[in-house]
C-alpha cells in the first residue's frame, strides 16, 4: 500500500471532548508519497494544529485551515498557471470544492503516513508542516516558474509532470480511510453524508462516511471493505499460463525408464553377469558362463 496524504472537510475542529457536536466529514482527495502543493494551499487559510481523525493522538495530529479561504487561494493560484489544460483543471476543482455536500467550515490535512515515509523533523514534524503551510508564497512562485519554463522550452512532458504533481487531478469523496469523530470514545456517532445517487452529476464517486474507531499510529488497517485484491486474480491467471507454457515446452522432471524383468530364471541381464553373487544365485559357474549341472554333482 502506498503512503498517502489525505484531505477531508469537517464542520468543526476535531477534539478530545466527547460532548462536542457530531463531526461531519467529507472526503476531498488523497495523494501518494508526498503532500502536493494543492493540499498545502487548501489548508493555508489560518492554519492550525489539531488532533488526527485517522490516527490515535497524541502521537498523531492534523493541519486544519479555513475552507473558503483555502479554496480561493487554490483557484487564484491555478489562474496564474500557463498550461493548455489549466482551464479544465480549474473548472473541475471549482465544481467539486464548491459543491454543497463537500463544503464545511474547515479543510483537514492528515499527513501521518507521509511523515512515516519521507524525511521530516523527527522531533515535531507537525510544527514543521505548519510553518511550511504558513509561508507558501516562495513555493507557489517556484512551481509557477516550472510551468513557464516548460512552455518556453516547448517541453510537453515537463508541463504534464508539473500539472500532475499539483494534486488537482483526482477529487473524490471515497478515500482509503474513513476517519472517526470524537477521539476519546471507541464508537463515535458521526453524521453521515446522505446522497440520493451513487455518483454526483459532476461524475465524482460519492459515499457516506462510516463511524470508525481511531486506529493506532502506524496501523495499516483500512476501514474499507476487506476483499480480494484486484491484482490477485490477474496474477493467478498469468502464473497459471506460465506453468502451462513451460509444461508444453517439455520443462518437466526427467522420467527414467523402468527395467524389464529377465525372461527366465537362468537368463541373466548383461549388466549382472559381472557380479559373482548373482552368478552363484542363478547357478552360473564363475569360471564359465554356463549354468551348473546339478545332476553331475549328485553323482
Amino acid at each position: 500500500m502506498a503512503n498517502r496524504a489525505y484531505l477531508y472537510s469537517v464542520n468543526r475542529l476535531p477534539t478530545m471532548d466527547d460532548s462536542a457536536d457530531p463531526l461531519r466529514i467529507a472526503g476531498i482527495a488523497e495523494f501518494s508519497y508526498e503532500i502536493p502543493l494543492a493540499f498545502h494551499l487548501l489548508v493555508s487559510g489560518n492554519p492550525q494544529r489539531c488532533p488526527s481523525t485517522i490516527w490515535a493522538p497524541p502521537e498523531a495530529e492534523a493541519i486544519a485551515g479555513d475552507y473558503d479561504l483555502g479554496v480561493q487561494r487554490l483557484l487564484d493560484f491555478l489562474d496564474r498557471l500557463d498550461h493548455p489544460e489549466i482551464d479544465r483543471v480549474k473548472e473541475d476543482a471549482k465544481s467539486f470544492l464548491t459543491y454543497e455536500d463537500n463544503k464545511n467550515a474547515y479543510l483537514l490535512l492528515e499527513p501521518m503516513e507521509i511523515f512515516a515515509f519521507d524525511e521530516w523533523d523527527e522531533e515535531d514534524p507537525f510544527e514543521e508542516l505548519l510553518d511550511y503551510v504558513s509561508n507558501l508564497e516562495p513555493v507557489a512562485e517556484a512551481k509557477r516558474q516550472e510551468f513557464i519554463d516548460a512552455r518556453s522550452n516547448q517541453d510537453d512532458e515537463a508541463a504534464s509532470v508539473a500539472l500532475l504533481s499539483l494534486g488537482v487531478s483526482d477529487w473524490s469523496n471515497a478515500l482509503y480511510y474513513s476517519p472517526a469523530g470524537s477521539l476519546k470514545s471507541q464508537q463515535t456517532e458521526v453524521e453521515e453524508i446522505e446522497h440520493s445517487d451513487a455518483q454526483s452529476s459532476l461524475g465524482f464517486e460519492r459515499s457516506s462516511i462510516d463511524s470508525r474507531r481511531p486506529a493506532s499510529v502506524g496501523s495499516t488497517t483500512s476501514t474499507k471493505d476487506q476483499g480480494v485484491p484486484k491484482w490477485l486474480i490477474p496474477l493467478c491467471i498469468v502464473l497459471g499460463l506460465s506453468f502451462a507454457i513451460l509444461r508444453e515446452k517439455g520443462c518437466q522432471p526427467e522420467q527414467k525408464p523402468t527395467r524389464k524383468p529377465a525372461a527366465s530364471s537362468n537368463e541373466l541381464p548383461t549388466d549382472w553377469q559381472q557380479s559373482e553373487v548373482f552368478r552363484k544365485l542363478y547357478g552360473v559357474d564363475p569360471k564359465s558362463d554356463s549354468p551348473k549341472d546339478d545332476t553331475k554333482d549328485a553323482k
